[in-house]
């Protein structure tokens, strides 16, 4: 019951936990040419869709990402929503695009139009041109002379990422030159012209928003790391400080083994919580040390612990390693000298002496966090 309750649960908190912004496409149903460029930006934190259907028509494109959106993915703070067609100098297509216009902006959709086609926003990673096509085949041919072997089908991304920064200054080199002519942009009339620059710049500012945040999180990360590592050795020596000075004032109790056993599993505690937190967060080069404890599940000892409940090796809350001799070495524990070995619960923070000792009661324990 309680494993069905847990997992009711965490259905509950996903539904309730707010998903990443996502960036909408809708394009021709049947021209897979932007999706196959715009994909090469889809990221982590750039998540990129494209609606479904097959309208090949503007404002059939338009209802297309309308139903994408409210039936597939729904709305939320950050999504930005783009239609990306072609005029194809068809002035047959003008009162389309007219219309479709005025749906995808009544609907907080941005409307990106290229004259005649998208592949001109290719083109314009070769330098700056304003001179007119006739056809969407004239653009091709143009590609064609700049990327060996180009068809539509084509990923260009490779061959244009090292030119994209060229590509949007030439497209906006372009676009003013055609609104200083008084020439309304999204019209057949102004040829040659493309507004895919302004999806590009959106998808490169959240990509680049991503990796600053990543960078910035990571050095926050690493500080708070180093300082609590300073306050992890600071509390191991004055522990250890502590842990002397009152048995030496306690002469009553002189349990030596117990006591020595105890002030080594703090040592090797106190140095294996580094390690678990560097692991964590990903340090480079950062490492569990010690043998993973599956590695020895027949030995003996390991048997006798699982049979007295001190350890449970089916569980996901525990991660325990076997550490020697070697591995206290490698921890900067030379002093502590064992025959076996010890465990190291990395997800709990506690140690295991295999051998188990007697408390002051009489007890057998093994764990740290058993001890008093």
């Amino acid at each position: 019951m309680g494993r069905l309750e847990s997992f009711t649960q965490r259905g509950r908190n996903r539904q309730n936990r707010k998903r990443r912004p996502i960036i909408v496409i809708g394009c021709e149903g049947n021209n897979k040419t932007e999706e196959i460029y715009f994909k090469n930006f889809n990221s982590r934190k750039c998540i990129i869709k494209f609606s479904t259907g097959n309208s090949t028509d503007p404002v059939g494109i338009v209802n297309d990402l309308l139903k994408f959106i409210d039936n597939e993915i729904g709305r939320e703070d950050d999504d930005k929503y783009y239609v990306v067609l072609d005029t194809d100098v068809n002035q047959n297509k003008q009162s389309q695009i007219d219309k479709a216009k005025k749906l995808a902006t009544d609907n907080g959709v941005e409307f990106i139009t290229s004259t005649p086609t998208f592949e001109y926003w290719y083109r314009l990673h070769f330098g700056y041109t304003t001179k007119t096509y006739h056809s969407s085949e004239e653009v091709q041919n143009d590609i064609k002379d700049k990327i060996k072997g180009y068809t539509k089908s084509m990923n260009t991304y490779p061959v244009l990422r090292n030119k994209t920064d060229n590509a949007i200054k030439n497209a906006k080199k372009v676009e003013k030159h055609h609104l200083d002519l008084g020439q309304a942009l999204d019209n057949e009339k102004c040829n040659p012209y493309t507004a895919a620059y302004k999806v590009v710049e959106e998808l490169i500012n959240r990509n680049n928003q991503w990796n600053n945040e990543k960078e910035n999180d990571m050095k926050t990360r690493k500080n708070l790391v180093v300082t609590y590592i300073k306050n992890v050795l600071v509390i191991a020596i004055i522990a250890v400080g502590l842990y002397w000075g009152i048995k030496a004032l306690n002469k009553g109790y002189n349990n030596e083994e117990y006591e020595t056993v105890k002030t080594n599993m703090l040592l090797i505690q106190g140095k294996t919580e580094v390690i678990a937190q560097k692991v964590e967060i990903e340090e480079e080069g950062a490492e569990y040390i010690g043998t993973k404890i599956q590695d020895k599940q027949d030995d003996a000892k390991i048997q006798n612990l699982v049979n007295n409940n001190v350890i449970n090796l089916k569980s996901e809350d525990n991660n325990y390693y076997c550490i020697d001799n070697s591995n206290l070495e490698e921890l900067g524990l030379s002093e502590i000298n064992i025959d076996d070995y010890y465990i190291v619960d990395y997800k709990q923070n506690d140690v295991i002496y295999v051998d188990g000792i007697q408390d002051e009661a009489g007890n057998t324990v093994y764990k740290l966090s058993d001890m008093e």
